[in-house]
Order: C-alpha cells, then structure tokens, then sequence
C-alpha cells in the first residue's frame, strides 16, 4: 500500500511539472507573438516618415525580416493600393515578411510589410499586412 502512493506522488508531481512546463511555454509563445500591431509600432518608433532606405533595411535585419534589395520602380499588383496613391511621388520600395507568426488548420500565417520611398531616398510611407499561405 505504502508503495502504492509512492508511486502516485511521483506520477502527480510529474504531471504537475508538465503542467507547469507547458504553461509557461504557451506564455511565452503569446506575450512573444508577432503581430501586425506589433510590427507597426516599432515600425513608428524605430523608423519614422523621413527615414532612410539604410535604417529600413538596419531595422529589418535587426528584427530577422526576409526582405528585398530597394526596388527602384512601383509594383503595380495587389500588395496593397500604394502605387495608385503614391503615383509620382514614390520611386521605390523595400519589401520584406516575418514568416510563420500564426498557424491554423490548413494556413501559415505571415507578415509583410512593404516601404516605399521618394526620389531623395526618405521613408514616405509602409504598408504592413498580415498573410495567409495555404499548403
């Protein structure tokens, strides 16, 4: 009997470390996550309108973006309605995507974000959506 809630104890406080392991793992995970939100704060803190193309790409690489080399040119497809409303004033783009930020059943979620700059090289706007990549 005595061996048998020995065993017990030991089986509880195992769980309870799992427990305790997984919970602490699914905080972190939340309080970590990116997030459009996220993204456009530091976006506005770190890389103000009138910044340069050099401290875009320091701030995407300093926060693990994949991005593009400066496109000298507007993308004409559906990244967003920028090339319409800029038309004229903006001369090229940087783009880059923070990879894997969500998950469901069948999508992987992304977050793109794409800067676009005037004929001096000065950060006049950005865009930042979240996107979904299907299998």
């Amino acid at each position: 009997m005595n061996e048998r809630i020995k065993k017990r104890k030991k089986v509880i406080a195992v769980l309870a470390i799992i427990t305790f392991l997984l919970s602490i793992s699914a905080l972190w995970t939340y309080t970590t996550r990116w997030t459009v939100e996220k993204v456009e704060k530091i976006i506005k803190k770190e890389t103000p309108l009138g910044s340069s193309k050099e401290s875009v790409d320091a701030l995407l690489t300093k926060y693990n973006f994949e991005f593009s080399s400066y496109v000298e040119a507007l993308d004409s497809g559906n990244f967003d309605d920028k090339p319409n409303t800029l038309k004229g004033i903006a001369k090229g783009y940087i783009s880059g995507f923070k990879k894997n930020v969500g998950w469901s059943l069948l999508i992987r979620w992304d977050i793109a974000v794409r800067f676009y700059f005037n004929e001096k090289g000065e950060l006049i706007d950005h865009t930042v959506r979240k996107i979904g990549t299907a299998p």
